[in-house]
């Protein structure tokens, strides 16, 4: 009886392990430090007053990190109208990457346009 419990445990530590390698496959650290910015995502149970709809972002920021608090929490500047506590679990904040062109496009905006009678045309956003 001894056998069989000992080659059933086995052949479930087994299973358990690719279970294990297979899940953690494509799995990576993330981590942060003080300084860099990352988006925080609006949970609906955190966030009720920024979630208004459907199609509403679902991130706000990018907010700096402030400090590590912990093994997956950080510390996060947030301005005073969100009321709520600053500090994050790494799960919901996102790596804030900011594309080259798009910051291009925001400090250098597109000169005005001119129409076919000359005149500078009325530009609708």
């Amino acid at each position: 009886m001894k056998k069989l419990n000992e080659s059933i445990r086995a052949k479930i530590e087994k299973a358990n392990d690719a279970y294990k390698r297979k899940a953690n496959k494509h799995w990576r650290k993330t981590e942060s430090q003080q300084g860099y910015r990352v988006w925080v995502n609006l949970r609906k149970e955190r966030f009720p007053s920024k979630w208004k709809s459907k199609l509403a972002p679902r991130a706000d920021g990018p907010f700096e990190v402030l400090e590590r608090v912990g093994d997956n929490a950080y510390k996060i500047k947030l301005p005073g109208d969100y009321g709520v506590l600053a500090t994050f679990n790494i799960g919901g904040l996102s790596p804030f990457v900011e594309d080259e062109y798009i910051s291009y496009l925001r400090s250098n905006p597109s000169p005005p346009e001119e129409n076919d009678l000359g005149g500078l045309a009325m530009i609708q956003e």
